[in-house]
């Protein structure tokens, strides 16, 4: 899980960076206690959204904006899906986001199945 004031394109780039980094550690944990990781999550707790060029998501305005890698990287924080580099090869993995009030505070449900 990564801790936020503001999310937005320059941050992105750097949580996805500490998720690589979360995700190599995890592994490496689970292969010391001899444990297998079934699945992995990604969550961000944030208290601004992601306000591209202070707009609405639309296909429109996407395609009006000049770089392609800040379009690529929105449309990945709206549609709750990361795409990381994981043993050379590309991988997606769900991402959940955890909104904080002005006070740091949010809320998690976990279901057990």
């Amino acid at each position: 899980m990564e801790f936020k004031k503001s999310i937005k394109h320059d941050k992105w780039k750097k949580i996805k960076n500490q998720f690589q980094y979360g995700i190599m550690n995890a592994r490496a944990l689970a292969a010391f206690l001899n444990m297998e990781i079934d699945s992995i999550v990604l969550e961000t707790a944030y208290r601004n959204d992601w306000n591209l060029r202070n707009q609405p998501y639309s296909p429109t305005i996407m395609r009006g904006l000049n770089s392609s890698a800040e379009v690529k990287a929105y449309k990945e924080w709206q549609e709750n899906i990361v795409t990381l580099e994981v043993d050379s090869v590309e991988k997606c993995f769900r991402h959940d986001k955890i909104r904080l009030d002005s006070e740091g505070n949010g809320e998690k449900l976990f279901c057990i199945e």
